[in-house]
């Protein structure tokens, strides 16, 4: 089975204020993103038992 995909791009200058702001959100959206797995972890950590032999 084939698809067909498609990706345009348009040329914006970077000092334009609208893309620092955009590229701004999707940083802050990227570390909330992060903040959330980060804090939705369970860390359980389990030793084994290590014992000297005594002769």
């Amino acid at each position: 089975m084939n698809t067909l995909e498609q990706v345009r791009m348009y040329s914006i200058p970077i000092s334009d204020s609208r893309v620092r702001e955009l590229i701004t959100w999707y940083l802050q959206a990227l570390q909330r993103a992060v903040d959330v797995v980060w804090e939705n972890i369970e860390w359980n950590y389990v030793f084994s038992k290590i014992e000297k032999k005594i002769e």
